[in-house]
């Protein structure tokens, strides 16, 4: 890949987000660029900074904006920007949540917690599957760029 995709991640678990922004930095294609603690940090970062990212990785449950009001902000001033909601209330396709998030236009919507032995297996298998949806919305995007 020629540029790296740029990545913003929020959530308002500290441990959580540097876990995750440390996961992502080690794949070649990814840059995590920002992180914020909340939807309305991330909106605030993304007003006052030089680089948007290409993608945010969302939380659902954070303090002051959730991630569906966050959600929104996002598509309506940066509709080029994939978002992937990344939620322990998203553990099936079916659920209200997950349909709830595909009305308000998220890229993608990932269960939290993945189903794995231990805590070292779910962190992989989120990794795993959190690079793959990275990777998926980012050639998306690129795809729907060129037309």
């Amino acid at each position: 890949m020629d540029k790296k995709i740029k990545v913003m991640v929020v959530d308002d678990s500290l441990p959580f987000r540097s876990i995750l922004s440390s996961l992502l930095s080690e794949h070649q294609d990814i840059e995590v660029i920002a992180t914020a603690y909340s939807g309305k940090m991330a909106i605030h970062r993304m007003e006052s900074e030089k680089h948007l990212p290409d993608i945010v990785v969302l939380d659902y449950e954070m303090p002051e904006m959730d991630g569906f009001q966050t959600l929104k902000i996002i598509k309506n001033k940066y509709p080029s920007i994939s978002v992937i909601i990344l939620s322990a209330f998203a553990e099936s396709p079916e659920s209200h949540f997950v349909k709830r998030a595909k009305e308000l236009n998220a890229d993608a919507v990932m269960y939290k917690t993945a189903a794995g032995k231990s805590r070292e297996e779910n962190i992989a298998n989120i990794k795993k599957d959190l690079i793959a949806k990275i990777l998926e919305c980012y050639k998306q995007k690129q795809l729907f760029d060129k037309k």
